[in-house]
């Protein structure tokens, strides 16, 4: 049913991109904490970068993000130690480095590029939440027991072993600022990458909207809580550009906090930073899910609707086609292919009103095929109906557009021809006769020749169809009866 777009499929530009932007994330995220040890980042944007790397290039993705953190963990714990113990750095960095990439592993199982994750899919955005709980849960002994132990065995001076009054908070630091890294990061850059909703954010109004978001939290708190006064603000966003505006809100909403609380400004009114952190994560949980969840399910009615939309459209044009079949039925004889009594009938005295009120001459002429019972009787209906068939499709490839031909009944033909005087009306016919004379009927290993006899009538003022066609009968009769094979009208 989903006709969005797949999730691009993973490029070499893509690849160093993520790479540069887990250095990036990195070296911002760290700068934003000011890492130094027992401190923790309040937001830990590599995590969501590394769970992107995983879920567009799998185990391989998992295991480049895991070897990046050792890299960029081990490198930074060693500048912040004045390169004193570099043991103990290494040691640091191969513990991140192990929690990101078990993290990375559950995302490239879960999310990996052989299930085809979508955003837009229905259900995309419970299985993102689950497998980003998944991903912390499988992690939550290593961050409660692995930092302690090294660095335990690293520097015995460190801290008593094997529990001290803040290893739980620090724990729980690392799995909120990882956490939230992954629900910032990811829904804003598989939206970023996800070619139907990247459009959506180019809107001006979403992005003077988000703009405006870091302004209101760095409002003076007074009587003013920023913290509400931005969910009107992302539930606008969710309406203007539904999935994608609300992830950019979020992520805006979520480092302009952090970097307030890292400053000390605290926009959420706490004193405590650890408490600040806790308070910034439920806070960002709690708005985020339900925004999420309200954009996703916008982005899904509008493909709902945009499939409607196509169903319908498909079925419009089906029955237009179906309504010209049966109108082009209705018009038509479905043996010969020519115009049919009924509609005969219908444009002639249409034509026969034009014609006298701007006085133009008009002509009818009746044709009858001379022996056809004879032939049905020699040779059987099959070559009656071609010689039907191949008669009518002669006389129509030599008239004129502007002509009607159609067939009356039986073996009868009828045709009108607008513009036309008595005179050019038996000449036309003439020419359809030894057209038709010189044109043997092939049927099979069958080959005869045929002749119609035709009798031609023009309009005259006042005068009706059925009148008409009384003459132009009468000079078929009298051409019947002179020896057949011969076009004739009434003052002959």
């Amino acid at each position: 049913m989903s006709t969005t777009p797949e999730v691009p499929l993973p490029r070499q530009p893509l690849f160093w991109g993520l790479l540069l932007l887990y250095a990036l994330s990195h070296r911002g995220s760290t700068w934003l904490a000011g890492v130094h040890w027992g401190d923790w980042c309040l937001i830990w944007l590599p995590s969501g970068v590394g769970a992107l790397l995983a879920i567009y290039y799998g185990g391989r993705g998992a295991c480049i993000g895991a070897v990046s953190s050792l890299i960029m963990s081990w490198s930074l714990y060693w500048s912040q130690d004045s390169h004193s113990d570099w043991l103990r750095s290494l040691l640091v960095g191969v513990t991140v480095s192990g929690i990101d990439g078990i993290q990375y592993t559950v995302f490239a199982l879960m999310l990996g590029p052989d299930k085809r994750f979508r955003l837009r899919e229905a259900g995309a955005l419970r299985q993102m939440f689950v497998t980003i709980g998944a991903s912390l849960l499988c992690t939550v002994p290593l961050f409660v027991l692995l930092p302690k132990l090294i660095l335990h065995i690293a520097d015995s001076q460190y801290a008593p072993w094997p529990w001290t009054p803040h290893i739980l908070s620090e724990a729980e630091g690392l799995l909120i600022s990882n956490g939230l890294g992954m629900l910032l990061i990811l829904p804003l850059a598989l939206a970023l990458l996800t070619p139907g909703m990247r459009q959506s954010l180019a809107k001006t109004e979403t992005l003077l909207v988000a703009s405006a978001l870091p302004f209101v939290m760095t409002l003076p708190r007074l009587f003013i809580l920023q913290e509400y006064l931005v969910l009107p603000l992302l539930a606008w966003m969710a309406l203007k550009s539904k999935m994608a505006g609300v992830a950019l809100g979020m992520t805006i909403v979520g480092i302009t906090t952090a970097i307030m609380i890292h400053y000390g400004l605290n926009p959420l009114g706490m004193l405590q930073a650890n408490l600040a952190l806790t308070t910034l994560g439920a806070y960002i949980l709690c708005v985020s899910i339900p925004m999420l969840v309200l954009g996703t399910a916008l982005d899904q009615l509008d493909e709902q609707n945009a499939h409607l939309e196509q169903i319908v459209s498909a079925r419009t044009t089906a029955l237009v086609e179906a309504n010209a079949e049966l109108q082009a039925l209705a018009h038509h004889d479905p043996l010969t292919g020519a115009a049919n009594r009924r509609y005969f009938i219908e444009e002639t005295e249409k034509n026969i009103l034009r014609a006298q009120r701007y006085e133009e001459p008009l002509c009818i002429c009746i044709l009858d095929i001379d022996h056809f019972k004879a032939i049905n009787d020699q040779y059987g209906h099959g070559m009656g109906d071609q010689v039907l068939k191949q008669l009518a499709t002669l006389c129509q490839s030599l008239l004129r557009e502007s002509d009607l031909f159609a067939r009356w009944g039986g073996e009868e033909f009828v045709i009108l021809l607008p513009g036309v005087d008595i005179h050019e009306a038996l000449q036309v016919a003439d020419k359809l006769r030894m057209a038709v004379a010189s044109s043997p009927i092939r049927f099979g290993q069958l080959q005869i020749a045929v002749s119609f006899s035709a009798g031609v009538a023009q309009c005259r003022a006042n005068e009706d169809l059925d009148s008409m066609l009384s003459r132009a009968d009468q000079g078929l009769y009298r051409a019947k009866a002179s020896g057949r094979n011969r076009v004739l009208h009434l003052a002959d």
